[in-house]
């Protein structure tokens, strides 16, 4: 097992198929999401499988350009210290907690993305719309 950070490290080999599990949203800037899927696209064999797990999506979402956290903060406000109300499941319990910012995009701006970085897209799913996990998708994509 190893670890590595793949916005800057890329992974040596190539592989048959790769899974992202609610990760893909969590970088925010332009750059490191085109670092990411550039270091992903050299670690897949051609016309190798990928899935992205549960990613936030809104169908409503910010897709113009983010170029650093301070430009997010901005136009999102989303931060890592304002408290926000969250429910905790089936119960009628509250808690104010700060939650990590990421970064939805909405479908086509997800198809967009994933295009230019050479996959092809073959299906988009909306998953389940609740209070706890209120929007995000899974995106089943091949390299070319």
């Amino acid at each position: 097992m190893s670890l590595l950070d793949m916005v800057r490290e890329k992974v040596e080999g190539e592989f048959d198929a790769a899974i992202d599990v609610m990760g893909y949203h969590m970088l925010i800037t332009d750059d490191d999401r085109q670092k990411y899927l550039e270091n992903v696209m050299a670690a897949l064999r051609p016309g190798a499988p990928m899935l992205f797990y549960k990613e936030s999506y809104r169908r409503d979402a910010y897709n113009g350009s983010v170029r650093s956290y301070e430009e997010w903060l901005t136009i999102t406000g989303d931060d890592y210290v304002t408290p926000q109300v969250r429910r905790v499941m089936h119960s009628d319990i509250t808690v104010n907690v700060p939650l990590v910012p990421g970064r939805a995009r909405t479908k086509d701006g997800y198809m967009r993305e994933f295009g230019c970085a050479g996959f092809i897209v073959d299906n988009f799913q909306e998953m389940e719309i609740n209070e706890q996990n209120p929007y995000s998708a899974t995106i089943w994509v091949h390299k070319r």
